[in-house]
C-alpha cells in the first residue's frame, strides 16, 4: 500500500543499530595551542547498549596546577606514572574510526585530541547543540543540567569516565525524544539541519525513515507522537472567562501577612534555606495596609530584603479575596520569569492549604514581538530557508512549537544570528488584522491567548515598557484593573524617556523599509501590498456599481420598442458607459 502516512509506536521506532563514540577529556586548560591532555575517556555504544570503554590517565609534560588537581581530584604522582599520549593513541584511533563521536561541547574536545597529533574527520554530535533544540526551556545547558531534565542518574565528580558515561546517556536521552516527533516534522528538521550545515541531518533523516518503515496500522497512545503542523492550530480552544469580582470587600488581614513570614509559617516550609527577615515582614505589612486603604507606597528597598514575596504575598490575598486583578510591574523580561517561575510557585504551594488563595491564576504578558506570530510561521515555511541562521531559528520553532504554550521566545535559546531573524516570525502591530485571522478567532494566536489569560489572572507580571504602552494605547493592551505595584520603579523614568520619545537609527530604517515591502512566503505584504489591496477593492466596488443599472438597462435591447420616439428608431444605450462625456452603444452588442 503506497501514498499514505505509516503510522508506528514510538517504542518500536529505531533507526538502523550505529555505534557512537563518547569523549571527554581532563586537560591543564581550555587552550589547545597551549594546555594538555591528562586524562581521555571513550564509551562505545549504540541506542540500547555500550558495547566498550576505556579510560586511561595521560602524562603531560608539565606539572599539574593546583586549581586543575583541585577540580578533577586527579592525583600528581599517578600522573607521572602515567603513559604518553603518544602510547595511547593507537587504542583510542582503533575506538574512535569511523564512528561518530559525542560530547558535551565536543569541538573543544576533539581541538584537544587534534593538537596532540590524533586529527580525528568523524562527524560530530554536539550534545548542547541538541539540547537546546530539543529542551528549548531550560535555564542552563550544562551536562548535569541537561541530564536532570531527562531524568539521568550522574556521577558526583569532575572526571573523564563519569562524564563520558554521562554523555552517552544524554545522548540516547535526547534520541528518546526525537522519537516523539512525527516523521513529518522529523524530514523538516532533516533539511533544515541540513541547510543550517548542523551535523544532526542523518540522525534526523534516519529517525523519519525509521518512522516511515514502521508497523501501519499500529494504534497511538493520544500525543506520543507529536507535531507542529498548521491544521492542528485551526482547532478551537476554550477561552477562560474573564475575572469575575466577588463581593467581598473584606481587607488583608495583617496579622495573616505576618504569620506567614514567621519562622514556622506557609513560606518557612517550602522555601530550602528560608531566613526570617525582618525588614521583609515590615514592608510585608506596609503593602497590606496600602491596599486595604487603596492608598500610595514608596519603598525603598536594599538587596536582601525579599521583596518580591513582601509585595506578592499581600497582592494575592487581595486580588482573591476581592476577585480583582493587581498589576506587578518589573524592568526586565529576564525578572518578569524569575517571578513568574520562581516566586509565584513557592507562593501558591505555601497558601495551598488555605481554601480561599490556593486557586490564585497568575498571567505574565510581553510586549507583541516577544510572541510567534503563527500565521507568518506558517507563511515562512512555504518558501526555503536563506542561510544556514535562518535554517537553525526554523528548526528550533519548529521542535519548540511542539512543546509551547506561551509562544514567548524567552523558552527559545538563540544565538545572536538567530535573535536578528525572530522579527521575520514575530507579532508585528500592522502584521495583520486580528479580527480576519483564523488563528486569533480560534484562541490559537498566543499574543492574544495570553491577554485573554491576563483578563482571567488575579495576578498579571509586565515590564515597565508594555505598562508606559497600555498608557499610551489607552489602557487598551492591560486588563482593567485598581492596583498597581512597580517594582525597580527607579528605572520607569528611563523607559518613560524611550517610550514617549523616538529615536532613529540604522537597524530602525532598514525594518520601517521591510515594513514597506516583504516576502512571508509566497505572499507579498507590507505598506505597499496593503496599499495595493485597498486599491483593487476600491476599483472593484466602483465598477460594480457601474455595472449594476447597466444591467438593467439592457432589458430594452433585445426587444425593439413598440412605438420609437420621433425622429427615428430606438438606439440602444447603456447609461452609465462613458467615453469622453459621450454615451455610447457597448462593443459587440
Amino acid at each position: 500500500m503506497t501514498g499514505g502516512t505509516p503510522f508506528s509506536a514510538p517504542g518500536a521506532v529505531r533507526s538502523a543499530p550505529e555505534a557512537f563514540v563518547a569523549l571527554d577529556i581532563e586537560a591543564t586548560g581550555m587552550d589547545p595551542a597551549r594546555h594538555e591532555i591528562v586524562e581521555v575517556a571513550v564509551v562505545v555504544f549504540n541506542r540500547d547498549n555500550e558495547l566498550e570503554r576505556f579510560a586511561t590517565l595521560v602524562r603531560p609534560r608539565g606539572r599539574l596546577s593546583l586549581d586543575i588537581a583541585a577540580l578533577t581530584g586527579i592525583d600528581p604522582d599517578e600522573l607521572a606514572a602515567a603513559p604518553t599520549f603518544g602510547e595511547v593513541t593507537p587504542r583510542l584511533r582503533r575506538l574512535l574510526a569511523g564512528r561518530p563521536i559525542v560530547g558535551q561541547s565536543v569541538g573543544l574536545d576533539v581541538a584537544m585530541l587534534d593538537a596532540a597529533g590524533l586529527v580525528l574527520p568523524n562527524v560530530m554530535y554536539d550534545t548542547y547543540e541538541l539540547a537546546t533544540l530539543l529542551l528549548p526551556d531550560l535555564p542552563v545547558y550544562t551536562l548535569p543540567a541537561i541530564a536532570a531534565r531527562l531524568g539521568v542518574q550522574t556521577a558526583e565528580g569532575h572526571r573523564a569516565m563519569a562524564d563520558a558515561e554521562a554523555t552517552a546517556a544524554v545522548f540516547r536521552g535526547l534520541l528518546a525524544r526525537l522519537d516523539q516527533l512525527d516523521a513529518a516534522t522529523l524530514e523538516q528538521l532533516a533539511a533544515y539541519a541540513h541547510v543550517g550545515d548542523w551535523s544532526f541531518a542523518d540522525v534526523f533523516a534516519g529517525v523519519a525513515r525509521a518512522r516511515w518503515d514502521g508497523p501501519l496500522f499500529e494504534v497511538l497512545e493520544p500525543r506520543e507522537t507529536r507535531g507542529p503542523h498548521e491544521l492542528a492550530f485551526l482547532t478551537p480552544r476554550d477561552r477562560p472567562e474573564t475575572l469575575r469580582r466577588t463581593p467581598s470587600r473584606k481587607p488583608i488581614d495583617i496579622e495573616e501577612v505576618r504569620a506567614s513570614l514567621r519562622p514556622g509559617g506557609p513560606l518557612s516550609q517550602v522555601v530550602h534555606g528560608y531566613e526570617h527577615r525582618p525588614q521583609q515582614e515590615a514592608m510585608a505589612t506596609a503593602v497590606a495596609e496600602a491596599l486595604n486603604h487603596d492608598g500610595r507606597l514608596l519603598v525603598e528597598a536594599g538587596t536582601g530584603t525579599g521583596k518580591s514575596v513582601a509585595y506578592l504575598l499581600p497582592a494575592v490575598l487581595h486580588a482573591t479575596e476581592r476577585g480583582e486583578t493587581v498589576v506587578v510591574s518589573t524592568n526586565t523580561l529576564a525578572l518578569q520569569d524569575q517571578l513568574f517561575s520562581k516566586d509565584v510557585p513557592d507562593l501558591k504551594e505555601a497558601l495551598a492549604s488555605n481554601d480561599r488563595h490556593m486557586t490564585f491564576e497568575t498571567a505574565v504578558l510581553k510586549g507583541r514581538t516577544n510572541y510567534l506570530c503563527l500565521r507568518r510561521w506558517f507563511n515562512l515555511q512555504r518558501q526555503p530557508p536563506v542561510d544556514p541562521a535562518e535554517a537553525r531559528l526554523r528548526a528550533k520553532i519548529l521542535v519548540w512549537l511542539s512543546q509551547t504554550e506561551t509562544g514567548d521566545r524567552a523558552e527559545l535559546r538563540l544565538t545572536a544570528d538567530e535573535e536578528a531573524l525572530w522579527r521575520q516570525v514575530a507579532e508585528e502591530e500592522d502584521a495583520c488584522v486580528a479580527s480576519r485571522c483564523l488563528f486569533q478567532q480560534r484562541n490559537q494566536c498566543f499574543l492574544y491567548r495570553a491577554r485573554r489569560a491576563a483578563e482571567h489572572a488575579h495576578l498579571v507580571i509586565v515590564n515597565h515598557a508594555l505598562l508606559l504602552s497600555d498608557v499610551m494605547a489607552g489602557s487598551r493592551v492591560l486588563p482593567e484593573y485598581e492596583h498597581l505595584i512597580v517594582d525597580e520603579a527607579h528605572h520607569l523614568e528611563d523607559q518613560a524617556t524611550s517610550q514617549f520619545g523616538y529615536a532613529v537609527d540604522e537597524r530602525a530604517v532598514v525594518e520601517h523599509l521591510d515594513g514597506v515591502v516583504r516576502t512571508e512566503g509566497p505572499l507579498l505584504s507590507g505598506t505597499l501590498a496593503t496599499v495595493s489591496s485597498y486599491l483593487a477593492r476600491v476599483a472593484d466596488d466602483d465598477a460594480a456599481k457601474r455595472r449594476g443599472p447597466g444591467a438593467g438597462a439592457r432589458a430594452p435591447v433585445a426587444h425593439p420598442q413598440p412605438h420609437p420616439p420621433p425622429g427615428g428608431a430606438a438606439r440602444p444605450v447603456c447609461p452609465g458607459y462613458h467615453n469622453g462625456g459621450r454615451e455610447e452603444t457597448p462593443k459587440g452588442g
